[in-house]
C-alpha cells in the first residue's frame, strides 16, 4: 500500500492512495464507495489514528481496486 499526499495548484494537499498506475484522493474513494473515514482526511489525522486508519485505508485499497474502472 502505498500511501500519498499531492497538490494541485495552490489548493490544499490531498491525501490518497495509489491504486495501480493512479493516485486516487481518500475523500474520492470515501464518496464513491459509502466508506466514511475521518481518520483519512490527511497525513495527521492517518497517523493519529493508528492502527485502524490502516485497516479503513486498506479496505479503500480493496474497494478502488475492485471498482476503479467503474467508479473512477
Amino acid at each position: 500500500m502505498k500511501l500519498i499526499r499531492f497538490a494541485l495548484g495552490d489548493t490544499r494537499p490531498g491525501f490518497g492512495i495509489v491504486i495501480g498506475d493512479r493516485a486516487v484522493s481518500f475523500g474520492i474513494l470515501q464518496h464513491r464507495s459509502g466508506i466514511t473515514q475521518p481518520s483519512l482526511s490527511d497525513g495527521e489525522a492517518y497517523r493519529a489514528g493508528l492502527p485502524d486508519s490502516e485497516r479503513a485505508a486498506r479496505e479503500l485499497l480493496a474497494w478502488g481496486e475492485a471498482h476503479l474502472e467503474k467508479s473512477l
